[in-house]
């Protein structure tokens, strides 16, 4: 949405063509197209995860998914400027598709950095509002408020650029013009930095002073070699962090250097930004939605596919040989339902590892809400 999504927009193409090489500017352009289609495809594994599996049609997936929804729409946004860019080249004037991708993006992007805000203040909230006693018609009358920030900040974001007129081409794609630093500032980089402050904040306070957690417990934590097992919620919410900083740290950086600096652009920070902002959607598609539990849903629907396959094969072999024998009228009459259930039987075993592996991630997936992990069982 940034500096590297414009490949160097408020320098490059209308300000000072020569910033760049052309190689540097065809790398710079594919290299984040890469990251964009990546993280479409990611958002789109989340949202169709969210209601191709019922079990996971609750808040804290809920959540995810509508993160995913303003990830999805952000790549899309930066897609949409590269196939207009293919189409009319570099254009110093703003045309309409350009102020309709610069909007696009400006809201999407914001969206997503709140909802991942959310995801964070969902997790302090039921830990240490309710501390894990909370029933689920308490949670989900939080998503109306959540509704308000995700949407409603970004839109008002929006609705200020749009009114103070911000919006432009900043050199190959379109964005915030190079002319409004102070909008970007403002509408923008303020919320990111704010946003990770907070969520680094929250997850310190839920890692450190778990009130879920006894100090037997946390003894025990501290002294054990094998801290993704042993504290599997600290692990994810530190994935969460560090997938937050490594997307966005270098649009940050090259964001100062272009206020400090801005006759010098650097191209190893554009590439950098390039490298690692796009796919801010595949990353949270990694490490929030790729988690245990999906992941065994997804084995269990596939080990189920398998056993009605196998079914199918069996009834159309006992019912071939049915129609084929005249040596006896006695024989017993074989069911698709006896022989579902006796291969069900000999998944039983794999079945009970995976409840328990699922159970024991649900302090991950369901943020620890005792309710929730009572009905996923």
């Amino acid at each position: 949405m940034d500096d590297m999504r414009v490949v160097s927009r408020d320098l490059r193409a209308c300000d000072d063509p020569d910033a760049f090489t052309d190689a540097e500017n065809i790398a710079l352009k594919v290299i984040p197209s890469l990251g964009s289609t990546f993280s479409l495809l990611g958002a789109i594994f989340i949202i169709f995860t969210y209601f191709y599996i019922p079990k996971l049609q609750r808040i804290p997936y809920r959540l995810i998914m509508y993160m995913s929804i303003a990830d999805g729409m952000s790549a899309f946004s930066y897609l949409f400027g590269v196939a207009a860019n293919s189409e009319e080249g570099i254009s110093c004037d703003r045309t309409s598709s350009c102020y309709f991708q610069a909007a696009m993006s400006q809201f999407f992007e914001t969206a997503g950095m709140f909802w991942i805000f959310i995801v964070a203040l969902h997790i302090y909230i039921v830990m240490y509002v309710y501390q894990a006693e909370a029933q689920r018609s308490q949670l989900e009358a939080l998503e109306k408020y959540y509704h308000v920030i995700g949407w409603g900040i970004p839109g008002i974001l929006l609705i200020i650029a749009i009114s103070a007129d911000v919006f432009g081409d900043s050199g190959q794609w379109c964005w915030i013009s190079p002319d409004y630093q102070w909008a970007r500032v403002a509408l923008y980089y303020f919320w990111l930095i704010l946003i990770l402050f907070l969520n680094a904040v929250m997850f310190y306070i839920i890692v450190k002073y778990n009130p879920l957690q006894t100090r037997q417990e946390a003894a025990s934590k501290r002294v054990s070699r094998n801290f993704r097992h042993q504290n599997p919620l600290a692990f994810r919410l530190r994935l969460y962090l560090l997938a937050f900083i490594c997307t966005k740290l270098f649009s940050v950086i090259n964001r100062v250097q272009n206020i400090a600096d801005g006759d010098n652009p650097i191209f190893t920070l554009y590439m950098l930004q390039a490298l690692f902002e796009p796919f801010t959607g595949f990353a949270n598609a990694m490490v929030y939605g790729a988690n245990k539990m999906v992941i065994n849903s997804y084995k269990r629907k596939w080990e189920e596919y398998k056993k009605e396959r196998a079914a199918n094969a069996a009834f159309s072999s006992s019912s071939y040989d049915a129609s084929s024998t005249t040596t006896t009228t006695n024989s017993p009459i074989v069911k698709k339902s006896d022989i579902e259930t006796n291969i069900g039987n000999v998944g039983d075993n794999n079945t009970t590892v995976r409840d328990e592996e699922e159970k024991n991630s649900h302090l991950e997936m369901e943020f620890t809400t005792k309710s929730l992990e009572e009905e996923g069982k």
